[in-house]
Parts: C-alpha cells; sequence; structure tokens
C-alpha cells in the first residue's frame, strides 16, 4: 500500500490561505487524491485548525482521506507519531509512505509517482526542487 502524509501542523496560516478558489491545503490534498499511486491519506494539523479543515471538506468529497492527527510538537515529532499511528493501524515494512509539507501544495503527479516508484527500488527518496531568489 501507498500512504501519503501531508504535514500542515507548522507555525502557519498557509493552510487555509486561499488561492485559485481553493485552500492551499486542499490543493496538496487534491494532488495525491488523484494520484493512482498513492492509496490512502493522512493530514496532520495543529488541533486549532481541526473544526475549520473539518468544515471545509463538507464542500469536498475526498476519497483517500484516511486519517486527520494532531501535531504533536514539531514536525519530526508529529511525523514519527503518524509513523506509528499507521503501523497500528496494519501498516507493514513493505508499504511505502510518501511525508510532504503542505506548503508546496503544488506537486506535480510525476513527481508524486517517481517518488514512489523510487522509493520502490531503492528504499528512500527525497523529492526537491531548485529555488530562485527575486
Amino acid at each position: 500500500m501507498n500512504l501519503a502524509i501531508i504535514f500542515a501542523g507548522g507555525d502557519n496560516e498557509y493552510n487555509f490561505v486561499s488561492l485559485a478558489g481553493k485552500e492551499l491545503l486542499l490543493h496538496s490534498i487534491e494532488s495525491f487524491e488523484k494520484n493512482d499511486d498513492i492509496d490512502k491519506i493522512l493530514v496532520i494539523l495543529r488541533e486549532k485548525e481541526t473544526d475549520k479543515f473539518r468544515s471545509l471538506l463538507k464542500n469536498h468529497k475526498y476519497t483517500k482521506l484516511h486519517s486527520v492527527l494532531k501535531c504533536n510538537g514539531n514536525r519530526q515529532e508529529s511525523i514519527s507519531n503518524a509513523l506509528s499511528y499507521l503501523k497500528s493501524k496494519g501498516a507493514i515494512e513493505e508499504d511505502v509512505i510518501v511525508v510532504h509539507n503542505s506548503k508546496s501544495p503544488f506537486v506535480s503527479q510525476r513527481e508524486i509517482s517517481e517518488s514512489v516508484s523510487k522509493v520502490m527500488k531503492h528504499g528512500s527518496c527525497v523529492t526537491a526542487k531548485n529555488t530562485h531568489e527575486f
């Protein structure tokens, strides 16, 4: 099984900024929802944002959204807790887990699929993009 963890738990308000008529977090979720290589999505949010997020979900149907977990301290701890959660729900070592930052909502389908493929072939993968300062 291929699982995506979307980390949206940092100290920011970017998750709910609207761009092209949709919140950035929803753009991230939809990128993974559309991808044929991803089976389930787990979102990590700050506790104070969960109600707002759940109200957004009323207007959207995501079939792969499996769980919403609260952010526990920093990113590393939160992702570690998410991995423990997935293991408790039956995730096994052969599963591919992709971790994505919600602040980068426009991950391409090719990037997602190539990441999954490289993890399956090599055991791990890091995807990064060049950035330019203006």
